[in-house]
């Protein structure tokens, strides 16, 4: 049964990423300067902290991370399980790949750093990804995660976090923009958005042999979280946005 549904959210994810390939930033709607510039400064000290110049960037969607890096890392591999949205924006890699991203496609050791932006509540699971990740990824090299929300602040907001989703409903959006997408389709892409728990994922990738960091935040929500809360990190709980930085020994 986990299997199947494990498929199920891979084939979901799959659907409705090529429909609306070419329309995803527009529907998503917060791909704004302050987050490129943020993530930019990310990118710049994931390169200092690695020393190397290949990135790969997990679930990729129309290359956000990537094009953030075009100046920052040479060599920018963009994966996902979508080939349309993969070619409609060639422009934001050196090279793309279909493909699943607990089943790289590479040898041991090939990339300085890897990425992974608002992907993780699209996985069913991720100890299979997170093996493929230290598979993959160099010794000294850096993996960073960031815009899943996380566990704990869901459970303590509920009641407004469920109060803004019935104001804000992305599932309608989606929806409208295609007439392949159902709720359904919808709600398996998003099989977590009532939160991941942070302290898991980091248990998972210290026991495949890395140091971990968690930092909670709100930025790059909108622009009015951006100038209330700022860049400032939080306890956890307080937050709905967390990072993860994980070095591999």
């Amino acid at each position: 049964m986990n299997n199947e549904y494990k498929n199920k959210v891979k084939s979901a994810n799959k659907k409705l990423y090529n429909a609306i390939a070419k329309i995803y930033d527009e529907i998503d709607g917060r791909r704004s300067d302050d987050l490129r510039n943020w993530i930019k400064d990310t990118l710049v000290q994931l390169k200092t902290k690695s020393g190397g110049d290949k990135l790969l960037d997990l679930g990729t969607g129309s290359g956000l991370v990537s094009s953030c890096a075009k100046d920052i890392f040479q060599k920018r591999i963009g994966i996902d399980l979508s080939s349309e949205i993969l070619k409609n924006n060639k422009e934001n890699f050196t090279s793309s790949i279909v493909s699943d991203v607990d089943q790289l496609p590479f040898k041991i050791n090939s990339f300085d750093a890897i990425t992974c932006f608002a992907v993780l509540h699209h996985l069913y699971n991720f100890e299979d990804l997170i093996k493929e990740i230290s598979r993959v990824l160099k010794p000294g090299g850096i993996f960073y995660s960031d815009h899943d929300m996380e566990l704990l602040f869901y459970k303590r907001f509920y009641p407004l976090l469920k109060l803004y989703r019935m104001f804000h409903n992305a599932s309608n959006k989606y929806q409208e923009a295609s007439n392949v997408i159902s709720k359904e389709v919808y709600d398996l892409t998003e099989v977590h958005e009532n939160g991941i728990d942070a302290i898991t994922i980091a248990s998972f990738f210290e026991k495949h042999g890395f140091n971990v960091t968690i930092k909670y935040h709100w930025f790059g929500l909108n622009l009015l979280t951006n100038k209330i809360m700022g860049k400032k990190t939080y306890r956890r709980g307080l937050a709905p946005l967390f990072s993860i930085i994980a070095i591999k020994i």
